[in-house]
């Protein structure tokens, strides 16, 4: 039982950017584990958990990770809305695992109509201009790039620095957001 951490690490401030694979060599080609790799200097670790370890972390090494104060542990922040929807079986499963604190799986449907629902979208601005007019730094995560490009337009229309990345952007701009964050 093994998971493949990539570390990248910036020492001048201490910052260190990890990726995390737990099915390392199996990708959906080698070219994609070979960009992975490359996109971490080729800074490779394995954890390998004993016994005891593997019964706590086998379905959750990012709670392995955030206990070991490897990962900030993140801090989820309900957003009530009028939002309505009805929910798949996977959906529903995702929810439960959601609300007992495990990383949730959502369809890809569920999450379209989430990141559409624009009352929900305007508490989600709402609360990134509180957040940056109080000098956090925040690293947001989207529904889809859809719904990252609104937000990342809305808050540069409010004057709040903004930065949008995804898959399609380029590998050197990507850095250049990485090292400034």
């Amino acid at each position: 039982y093994k998971k493949s951490l990539y570390q990248l690490t910036n020492f001048e401030n201490s910052t260190r950017i990890i990726g995390l694979t737990a099915t390392p060599g199996r990708g959906i080609d080698e070219i994609q584990n070979k960009l992975l790799v490359d996109e971490f200097q080729g800074q490779i670790i394995q954890i390998e958990l004993n016994e005891e370890l593997k019964k706590i972390y086998e379905k959750n090494i990012i709670k392995f990770l955030e206990d070991e104060e490897i990962l900030s542990k993140a801090i989820y922040t309900p957003l009530p809305t009028k939002f309505m929807i009805d929910l798949s079986k996977k959906d529903r499963l995702g929810l439960k695992k959601l609300v007992e604190g495990d990383r949730p799986e959502f369809s890809s449907e569920f999450l379209e109509r989430l990141g559409n629902d624009n009352d929900r979208n305007l508490l989600i601005i709402e609360k990134l201009k509180e957040y940056a007019e109080n000098g956090k730094k925040i690293l947001f995560f989207a529904t889809n790039v859809s719904q990252s490009m609104l937000i990342f337009t809305v808050l540069q229309k409010l004057g709040i620095k903004a930065l949008h990345v995804d898959g399609n952007s380029d590998r050197s701009f990507r850095r250049q957001i990485i090292k400034k964050f």
